[in-house]
């Protein structure tokens, strides 16, 4: 036969007795036998087939198909682990197995592995119910448990060590954090108080005794601080106030009760200073 190789690649443009087909005969480095190639756009290999159409194709662009945008491909390899379901951004590699819902929430091959029925996870977050001896101390919550950081100045036990705010109850050097003066006026059914904190701190006022926050993003200036908490019911004015800083700082103080109701329905009188009236004013 008549074989036509003009490139010198050994491979003819007629095929039949002189081989496989060479589809550029112009291009030695295009023929059959020729590795494909992602880098050039053109069909090195002579099978029809481009760049990445082709599965054999080499020096190809890492490919990582994020459906669900969870941070997990499914080509795996490169990719990372494996995402076993691509339409759900709740199941991947990283969550956690979610009991009773018959989904392999954390891509390992087994659905509702290390669940107790007699023991719920109702939040979901990877802790059982700590009422049936699990450590989720709020599991209706699954921004409580003791795989998260507590947060400072909230009065919540994030992490369920038993004691709120547990992390931030230490006053880092050089800080300052003081309650000068605090009170609750029956008559007016408002509580005042007053102190000083470092510059630039936000603060947080709580009932001592109950952990309720009274005022939250409390400001400092000029190292002075003061609120009024208004229309706060008798039966809620607090014994014992707390005050947390944005920098880990803490104090109480003891309330002083100012008009409290006596037999009768009257009040009782007591004498507040200018300073006070003045500052009734700039309220």
């Amino acid at each position: 036969p008549t074989c036509t190789d003009n490139d010198g690649d050994t491979y003819a443009v007629e095929g039949g007795g002189c081989g496989p087909v060479d589809c550029d005969d112009t291009d030695a480095a295009v023929n059959p036998g020729a590795a494909e190639d992602c880098t050039d756009a053109i069909d090195n290999n002579c099978n029809g087939l481009v760049d990445t159409l082709d599965d054999t194709a080499v020096n190809c662009p890492l490919t990582c198909t994020d459906d669900d945008m969870d941070g997990y491909a499914r080509e795996g390899g490169e990719c990372g682990p494996v995402d076993c379901n691509d339409a759900d951004g709740g199941a991947n590699p990283g969550a956690a197995e979610i009991c009773d819902d018959g989904v392999d929430n954390d891509c390992d091959g087994s659905i509702d592995e290390g669940c107790d029925p007699t023991c719920p996870d109702a939040d979901g977050d990877g802790f059982l119910d700590a009422a049936c001896g699990g450590a989720d101390c709020d599991d209706s919550d699954a921004g409580i448990n003791p795989g998260v950081a507590e947060v400072c100045g909230n009065a919540v036990d994030e992490n369920c060590n038993g004691a709120s705010d547990a992390e931030c109850l230490t006053c880092p050097e050089g800080g300052l954090l003081i309650i000068k003066e605090t009170k609750y006026n029956f008559e007016k059914n408002s509580l005042d108080v007053k102190g000083k904190s470092n510059v630039n701190t936000l603060l947080t006022l709580t009932n001592d005794q109950s952990g309720a926050v009274l005022a939250d993003n409390i400001q400092v200036k000029g190292g002075k601080w003061k609120v009024r908490v208004k229309d706060l019911d008798h039966a809620d004015a607090p014994e014992f106030v707390e005050v947390i800083n944005s920098e880990g700082c803490f104090t109480d103080k003891e309330v002083k009760m100012e008009n409290r109701p006596i037999q009768g329905g009257a009040y009782h009188d007591t004498d507040h200073d200018e300073e006070d009236d003045d500052e009734e004013k700039d309220d």
